[in-house]
């Protein structure tokens, strides 16, 4: 899913799963709440869960983030990692509360 700027992107019970080629969710929102939602890469061979691109403020609460064997990457959320995208002005913070993040890949996790 790409959400490209916006000032609030809200998603609750939502369930992103087995991006191939691609992140979960990829966002410039200037402010974004992901709750009670499943973002799960599975077997595909996508990238970071949350990409949070323009930073902001990204809340995750009370979800589940999985990256399987098949991921391109091992980031579950990356944040503010485009400079020439940065969100201006506003808060700039991640909150990660009450999740359940699992990394299906027993070679590459853990180091």
């Amino acid at each position: 899913m790409y959400i490209n700027g916006g000032t609030n992107a809200i998603l609750r019970n939502v369930k992103i799963l087995a991006s191939n080629d691609g992140h979960l969710l990829k966002t410039g929102a200037r402010s974004i709440l992901v709750e009670n939602s499943v973002l799960a890469a599975l077997e595909g061979n996508g990238g970071t869960a949350i990409d949070a691109y323009g930073g902001g403020k990204l809340t995750v609460k009370s979800s589940v983030l999985q990256l399987g064997p098949n991921t391109q990457n091992h980031n579950f959320i990356a944040y503010a990692g485009e400079s020439s995208r940065i969100v201006p002005g506003g808060a700039h913070e991640i909150t990660v509360e009450n999740n359940w993040i699992i990394y299906d890949d027993a070679n590459r996790c853990c180091r």
